[in-house]
């Protein structure tokens, strides 16, 4: 999935709102104040801003799968987990910097005095020491050696950034800056990116995952579910199931996905078996206790509704448990208890779960979901 295409904190503060409705609807409740300040705007908001900041930490767990997009550390471990290969070890940066004595006597700065950038935005800043001592005389300048008082690219800065003068004794006698740039840490990222994409001409094949695949599949308009599935048989080559949100699909849709996908990822070397998903409409049946002094239809309806959309989020080829059933159901208001051994998927017994085929995709109907009440 893109980052554009990611659910942002507004999609979903509307998602966690329709559910509220819904609840409060199949309760019996006729309003919910959702006036901005109110309870149920403010439980709202919270759970839609946990809910972003699980996107915002997901996208970057993903950023750190690809080579394109790795940095850092995380390039890095990329680099030694797929390839075995590793950046050289990272070392102290090192350069020069002009020391200027604007006053009227000679000024000694000590070997290990400490220059450095401005502070930045996020509160940061590059320090270093000087290698040497030296004495500057009234009104001239002399350069001196200096180097990184931390390992990495950090100590890597461009001309005419360091000049802050650290130590207070100094503090007002002289003036610094560095002349050219500092040199000699490891690799920067996009050096080190050059050096694997020489040594490994594929590597970016192999960040052609079946989730890439997946994606390629869903910019197809009418795509709404793909499943890409390496055969373990035959390495390397990946079979591609495809439907819209309904489970439906058909014989445009599959050409339109070998256009867009197919191709594409073949140029990369990666076999691709385009194929339509077959949809399955099982019947689920399962019992729900609730007080005798709720409103039992209407609970009745809403866990109906509840296991409904399990059924409808399902992938291809994703196993229909009877445990999520249950789950769903309970998170019904007033659902006080659903019994696993109640819960039936097309009428086996004993009782299993829904293992779906090849190519195959779970898809609820209403009128398939029989809820049985009990008084709690």
């Amino acid at each position: 999935m893109a980052e554009a295409d990611l659910p942002t904190f507004q999609d979903l503060y509307d998602v966690g709102k329709t559910e509220l409705l819904t609840r409060a609807q199949a309760a019996g409740f006729e309003s919910v104040d959702l006036t901005e300040g109110s309870v149920s705007d403010r439980f709202l908001g919270a759970g839609a801003a946990i809910g972003d900041e699980v996107v915002r930490t997901l996208v970057q767990q993903k950023k750190k799968c690809f080579f394109s997009t790795a940095t850092g550390t995380d390039l890095d471990e990329l680099a030694d987990d797929r390839l075995g290969i590793s950046r050289e070890d990272a070392a102290y940066a090192y350069g020069a910097v002009t020391v200027t004595n604007p006053g009227p006597e000679a000024v000694e700065v000590p070997a290990g005095s400490r220059f450095g950038t401005a502070v930045d935005a996020d509160g940061h800043q590059v320090t270093f020491a000087t290698q040497s001592g030296l004495t500057v005389a009234a009104g001239d300048s002399e350069g001196v050696g200096v180097v990184a008082e931390e390992v990495g690219t950090d100590g890597l800065v461009g001309v005419g950034t360091i000049v802050e003068v650290l130590d207070s004794d100094l503090q007002g006698l002289i003036t610094v800056t560095n002349p050219e740039i500092t040199v000699g840490t490891a690799p920067s990222d996009a050096v080190f990116l050059d050096f694997i994409r020489a040594a490994f001409p594929d590597v970016d094949k192999r960040a052609a995952t079946e989730g890439g695949i997946e994606w390629g599949a869903r910019r197809v308009a009418g795509v709404a579910y793909a499943k890409a599935i390496e055969n373990l048989n035959e390495p390397g080559r990946v079979r591609l199931v495809v439907c819209d949100e309904n489970g439906d699909s058909n014989g445009a849709m599959v050409q339109l996905v070998y256009t867009e996908v197919f191709i594409y990822w073949r140029a990369l070397g990666i076999p691709l078996d385009v194929q339509g998903a077959t949809k399955l409409t099982p019947t689920v049946a399962f019992t729900i206790a609730v007080p005798d002094t709720k409103n039992q239809p209407a609970v009745q309806a809403g866990a109906a509704a509840a296991v409904l959309r399990v059924l409808n989020l399902l992938e291809p080829e994703e196993t229909l448990y009877r445990s999520s059933i249950v789950a769903a159901a309970k998170r019904v208001e007033h659902v006080v208890d659903v019994p696993l051994s109640s819960v039936v998927i097309d009428g086996a017994s004993p009782p299993v779960d829904l293992e779906p085929g090849a190519g195959e995709i779970i898809r609820g109907v209403l009128t398939n979901i029989t809820v049985t009440v009990v008084d709690a």
